[in-house]
C-alpha cells in the first residue's frame, strides 16, 4: 500500500471513526445522496448534467470494479470497521460524491459539495477500505462521467419532456434554474 494511504489509515480519531462509519453504511450514504440530489435539483444550475452524471458514474465504477478486481486494503490491514467483500478500485463513494462536485462548480453549491467530497474521500482511506489510488480512480470516473453528461445533455436532452415533467412537480421541488 502507498505511503499516503498507510499514514491516513494509521490515524485514530474516535469522532471521525464514527462519522466514517455513517459514510460507510451504504443505506445511510444512499439516502444522503438522494437528499443531496433533491437539494441539487432545486438549487443547482447543472441539475440535468448531475442526473446523467450519476447514472454514468454508477455504470462506470461498477463495471471497473469487476474488470480490475482489486482486493480491498483492509484484507491485509486492521481496518477500523468491517471489511466489505466487494472490490476496491475505483471507489464508488468517491465516484458518487464527486458526481455532485463537478456540476456544482458552476454555482455556489460548490461550497457545500467540495468539503463533503473531501470528507467522504478522506474517510474511505481513513477506515482502511480504500487506497489513495482507489479514491483518485473514483474521482476520475466522476470527472469522465460529468464530461460525457455535459455532451449528452447539450446534444440530446429532451427540453419539451423536461417542461412537462417539471410542471407536474409541486412548486417547492421545481428547479430555480
Amino acid at each position: 500500500m502507498d505511503f499516503i494511504s498507510t499514514y491516513i489509515a494509521s490515524l485514530n480519531y474516535p469522532w471521525f471513526t464514527w462519522i466514517s462509519s455513517l459514510i460507510a453504511n451504504d443505506y445511510l450514504f444512499g439516502g444522503f445522496l438522494i437528499l443531496l440530489f433533491l437539494f441539487s435539483f432545486k438549487y443547482m444550475k447543472k441539475w440535468r448534467e448531475l442526473a446523467v452524471t450519476i447514472v454514468i458514474s454508477l455504470i462506470l465504477f461498477t463495471s471497473l470494479k469487476y474488470i480490475v478486481r482489486e482486493p480491498r486494503p483492509c484484507v491485509q490491514l486492521d481496518a477500523k470497521l468491517s471489511c466489505p467483500s466487494s472490490y476496491s478500485f475505483p471507489s464508488g463513494h468517491s465516484s458518487m460524491i464527486n458526481s455532485f462536485l463537478f456540476p456544482s462548480l458552476y454555482d455556489s453549491s460548490v461550497f457545500v459539495f467540495a468539503p463533503l467530497s473531501l470528507i467522504v474521500m478522506f474517510s474511505r482511506i481513513y477506515i482502511g477500505v480504500h487506497t489513495f489510488y482507489d479514491i483518485v480512480g473514483g474521482f476520475i470516473v466522476a470527472l469522465i462521467s460529468f464530461l460525457l453528461s455535459s455532451f449528452i445533455v447539450k446534444r440530446f436532452w429532451p427540453k419539451k419532456l423536461e417542461q412537462k415533467f417539471v410542471s407536474m412537480l409541486p412548486v417547492f421541488l421545481r428547479p430555480l434554474h
